[in-house]
């Protein structure tokens, strides 16, 4: 399980997803948890990512810390613990 940090709190669940499948990890995940204050209607920043096996999880970290999500048009550098 990767927690990936920095997400940018505009992002819902389902285009976070669809851009970290698009960097070739369809197959990979088995459970994607972005967590929701639905009083403000933002995510918190951070999402939990599980992995089928522990190689694709070191992938992402090597993909993540060098890849900028690009959905909302912003150069976002992100951390993964």
């Amino acid at each position: 399980t990767v927690m990936l940090r920095g997400v940018p709190n505009q992002y819902t669940p389902k285009q976070l997803l669809k851009e970290l499948l698009g960097w070739g990890f369809a197959g990979c995940i088995d459970l994607f948890y972005l967590p929701i204050d639905f009083r403000h209607k933002t995510n918190l920043a951070y999402a939990f990512i599980n992995f089928t096996t522990q190689e694709d999880a070191v992938r992402f970290c090597s993909v993540a810390s060098t890849t900028t999500l690009s959905f909302l048009k912003r150069a976002k550098r992100l951390a993964t613990a």
